[in-house]
């Protein structure tokens, strides 16, 4: 269970919570891509909130992000160097999408204590919350991809491209929940 709140942190952090400005950062300085991480670290974190005080949680999150970090290196030079296929990004969710099953199948591994009694609590593990909430995500980033791209050609590709990997990323979502 806990890889399927990995993904969706995932899937906050790379999509919703990356606006144009920190993706252009990101191509100019390592420190874009630091800042980055730190918000998907955040953002598990907040996604973790019942299992915050297991220190295995810490362990694993701060691990999947210097992996995201070295995967969002990786895919930046690839792309500085002129490669305009969809290929990087392709391996860099992929890889991203390894290392979360990983960290969460390790960490389903153990007995984990969970905080009972927090604001909230009622709905996280309501599955219809969840799954509403990846809705949610997901017409968010197709809305972003229609404003940022010019051309219906452009946001056709990358909504095809997206949804391929959404796919994916929600179907082992609902495997795991």
């Amino acid at each position: 269970m806990i890889t399927a709140y990995l993904l969706v942190s995932h899937l906050i952090s790379d999509f919703i919570l990356q606006p144009a400005s920190l993706v252009r950062w990101k191509m100019t300085s390592y420190r874009g891509t630091l800042f980055h991480v730190f918000i998907f670290i955040l953002v598990s974190l907040a996604v973790l909130f019942p299992f915050i005080y297991n220190y295995e949680i810490w362990i694993v999150i701060f691990l999947i992000g210097i992996v995201h970090f070295f995967t969002d290196q990786a895919k930046i030079n690839i792309e500085l160097k002129n490669d305009p296929s969809d290929i990087p990004f392709i391996a860099d969710q992929g890889i991203h999408y390894l290392s979360l099953v990983i960290g969460g199948y390790f960490l389903d591994s153990f007995r984990l204590v969970k905080t009972e009694g927090w604001f909230g609590a009622e709905h996280y593990n309501n599955m219809y919350f969840w799954i509403i909430l990846l809705c949610v995500i997901y017409a968010g980033y197709l809305l972003k991809i229609a404003l940022i791209h010019k051309t219906r050609e452009k946001v056709l590709h990358k909504i095809i491209i997206f949804t391929f990997i959404y796919l994916i990323y929600t179907g082992t979502f609902i495997v795991v929940f």
